[in-house]
């Protein structure tokens, strides 16, 4: 059960992350004016890069934290039996969720600079 609760919190760090982005997209009005110049849409290229980029890190290293958990955690539902490689196994997990936690901190502080 351990892995299982693990990869559903990558993916509660991915759906923070998106919520963070949508509170920086802003509402534009629809009038001929707004839409026929794209310097008044209120979201330019910086942020469109920058969320892009959270996204990113946010996104490969839940990737990779999820491999290392899926892989682990099979191993440690074979060895289940033995103990002493349990902890060990369980140590490596949560190497890997913190793996997945740096990835958000940073997709946090590039999404919100």
């Amino acid at each position: 059960i351990i892995p299982v609760v693990m990869a559903g919190v990558l993916g509660m760090y991915g759906m923070i992350i998106a919520i963070l982005m949508n509170q920086q997209v802003s509402k534009v009005s629809y009038d001929s004016k707004t839409l026929s110049q794209p310097e008044n849409w209120g979201y330019g290229y910086y942020n469109a890069y920058k969320q892009l980029g959270a996204g990113l890190c946010c996104g490969l290293s839940n990737l990779a934290a999820g491999l290392c958990i899926g892989v682990v955690g099979d191993a440690a539902v074979r060895g289940n039996a033995q103990r002493d490689i349990l902890i060990a196994l369980i140590l490596m997990m949560i190497f890997a969720e913190a793996l997945a936690l740096y990835g958000f901190i940073v997709a946090i502080v590039v999404s919100q600079g």
